[in-house]
């Protein structure tokens, strides 16, 4: 991107910087969860040495929650190649002995 000719190709510029937003998403996101579940164990120690249950259970569905924002971004992940942010459309038809 510092190189004087990177804008000059419009397409591969584009390309680049909508990569390095994906990039950049993924490793907020992976950082942003580290730390969440840092001060979520940290939270629990507490909540475990004064036997505070409401929290522990909160705890425990704040790490549910945030464990589904992990899957998201694995799949994000998963799907990241060239063609896997184009879009697709499908259309089904019934076969032979189908019912329509």
């Amino acid at each position: 991107m510092l190189s004087a000719n990177f804008w000059q190709d419009k397409n591969n510029s584009q390309k680049v910087i909508k990569q390095k937003k994906l990039y950049e998403d993924l490793t907020n996101s992976l950082n942003n969860a580290v730390e969440k579940l840092k001060d979520l164990d940290d939270l629990n120690q507490l909540a475990i040495e004064e036997k505070n249950l409401p929290v522990q259970k909160e705890v425990l569905q704040n790490i549910k929650n945030l464990r589904n924002e992990v899957k998201k971004n694995e799949i994000k992940c998963f799907l990241s190649s060239e063609a896997d942010s184009l879009n697709c459309y499908i259309e089904i038809h019934a076969g032979a002995g189908g019912t329509e």
